[in-house]
């Protein structure tokens, strides 16, 4: 008896993962997250999974993570961890 079934199923990509890589490059060249969100067009916490779901991202940045979704003061966009 020979049985036949598909090895893995695949399903599209939660939206923030589907975002994650942009949402990176965006962070990486500087801009907000009110800006990479007005720039993708998604709400905040879309963003935020997308990052903390990328952890090359942290790993790369020495652990630099957004410490807001919203706004940012001069010079104070990110943290270290």
């Amino acid at each position: 008896m020979l049985l036949e079934a598909p090895l893995v199923r695949t399903r599209a990509p939660f939206s923030y993962q589907s975002i994650a890589p942009r949402a990176e490059l965006l962070g990486r060249l500087g801009m907000t997250m009110s800006e990479i969100v007005w720039q993708l067009g998604v709400i905040d916490k879309t963003v935020a999974k997308a990052i903390r779901w990328r952890p090359s991202w942290r790993r790369r940045e020495g652990g630099a993570v957004p410490i807001s979704l919203d706004t940012r003061q001069e010079g104070a966009g990110w943290c270290q961890r």
